[in-house]
């Protein structure tokens, strides 16, 4: 009989080629500015970030961001990987899409982020309406022994035998340690764990879509 599969989440993971270059590139940017950045925009974690709730203050840290390597690599390159592995799963129809906003994220000694996602309200940009589809977590140097971010699917999960969250430990994989990205749906609510040896710094990106305003999810004759 054929089945009927529902969206799902998901979190994809892959080295970066030019990681190299793009340390070389980012790294001394962010350790100069980031003395300098005052406050931490979210009062439930510790962690030196750029990210300012203010859009102006926000494009003035994150302007050394705003570069086209940058962004073929550590964005565009791996999402056309991830759409192109779930075209052979779940279908998709994306007309359009943009980076909304990104920043950076230094990590000292004892610091963590808090349980979150990155989902929100959809966006009008040049007559089309965007909406919140992936994010991108780029490590872009980190000396700890293992991953620091986990991702949780809350309960209740279908097949799952649990009334428990499912978390998904990036810690667990040898593959996630610096010069990794990580691409998963906005909604998604992950946390950082607090780090053991300082100075990890990160990137992250989110990714809005205009979706096709006719796409079906089809009934699958086999998984």
């Amino acid at each position: 009989m054929p089945f009927f599969c529902f969206p799902s989440d998901f979190v994809y993971w892959d080295t970066v080629d030019k990681h190299d270059e793009l340390k070389s590139l980012i790294l001394p940017k962010i350790l100069a500015a980031k003395d300098g950045n005052k406050g931490n925009p979210w009062k439930a974690s510790i962690v030196n970030s750029s990210f300012d709730y203010d859009v102006g203050e926000h494009d003035k840290k994150n302007v050394m961001l705003n570069d086209l390597f940058i962004m073929e690599n550590i964005v565009k390159q791996p999402i056309n990987d991830v759409f192109s592995q779930m075209s052979k799963v779940y279908p998709h129809k994306i007309e359009d899409l943009f980076v909304k906003n990104w920043w950076w994220n230094v990590y000292e000694r004892g610091h963590f982020q808090e349980q979150h996602h990155h989902n929100g309200e959809p966006i009008e940009k040049d007559g089309k309406l965007f909406h919140p589809i992936l994010s991108v977590i780029y490590i872009l140097h980190d000396e700890n022994p293992s991953s620091s971010v986990l991702f949780t699917k809350t309960a209740p999960i279908p097949l799952h035998g649990t009334s428990r969250d499912l978390t998904f430990d990036t810690g667990d994989l040898s593959q996630v340690k610096e010069g990794c990205v990580l691409i998963f749906p906005s909604g998604l609510r992950h946390c950082v764990r607090p780090c053991s040896v300082p100075g990890r710094v990160t990137i992250s990106f989110n990714v809005y879509a205009k979706l096709c305003d006719q796409m079906e999810w089809p009934i699958r004759q086999n998984l």
